[in-house]
């Protein structure tokens, strides 16, 4: 699987465009609208999008390898969803002794 594109509401993002920048593993996205509302467009829906990304940074049952400072998942649906919120900075770091997630 590869992280293409999603919807917040009413709104749409990505395109079938090759990306130009790196992406991450399981990330092929580009969008130059959801650039421009990162970057301080529409408030409303830049706090929509705020509230996806953390989501998908939150909601998920990957593991951290602290020895390999890498992801262990259960499927490649699950690398694509936290390395998508990652790309945007939105990254998961890990759980702590009483299971609370570090962003």
């Amino acid at each position: 699987m590869e992280f293409k594109k999603f919807s917040v509401g009413e709104n749409r993002y990505g395109t079938d465009d090759k990306p130009k920048d790196k992406q991450l593993e399981f990330v092929n996205f580009t969008d130059p609208e959801f650039d421009k509302v990162m970057k301080g467009g529409t408030p409303d829906r830049k706090e929509e999008i705020e509230n996806f990304m953390e989501f998908l940074a939150l909601c998920h049952s990957i593991v951290v390898n602290k020895e390999k400072n890498e992801y262990n998942g259960a499927s490649p649906d699950e690398y694509a969803l936290v390395n998508f919120s990652k790309q945007f900075k939105y990254e998961f770091f890990d759980k702590d002794e009483n299971n609370i997630i570090i962003l």
